[in-house]
């Protein structure tokens, strides 16, 4: 997905700029509040903290501002996180398999120097069904 910035330089200076512009939406509105409006700080409602994300540059952003700026659904986010959380079937598959492929390899004394073609025989041998380069993801992951 393309997002129009070409590094993370510009990705922050763009973000700066949206930050100040919702700093001086907020004091806006604050100032409308303390002149008489009702609702907000002025009237002692609790302010919620907006949600951060965390980049790999170490900088506190504002999650609903960085997926406006990339252009990306705050669902697509929030459903990313939530399949994060929980593993998949795949995952748990693969963790079984994980299992067999280190019994196999400590089964006897050469066993530890098998690749996976000897490995996906052994299993095969043994009633395991799965393909050899699924062997190989597994064990190199």
């Amino acid at each position: 997905m393309r997002c129009g910035f070409n590094n993370l330089t510009q990705l922050g200076c763009h973000l700066a700029m949206e930050r100040r512009f919702a700093a001086n939406s907020r004091r806006t509105c604050a100032r409308r509040v303390v002149a008489g409006a009702t609702g907000g700080v002025a009237s002692g409602e609790p302010q919620r903290r907006p949600r951060t994300l965390n980049t790999r540059t170490k900088l506190e952003l504002p999650v609903d501002l960085v997926l406006r700026v990339l252009g990306i659904a705050p669902s697509t986010y929030y459903d990313g996180r939530a399949r994060q959380a929980v593993p998949s079937r795949r995952q748990l598959d693969d963790a079984q398999l994980l299992e067999m492929i280190v019994k196999t390899r400590t089964s006897h004394e050469f066993a530890g120097t098998y690749g996976s073609p000897r490995v996906w025989l052994a299993l095969r041998r043994q009633g395991v069904r799965c393909g050899r380069k699924r062997i190989e993801r597994t064990d190199h992951a």
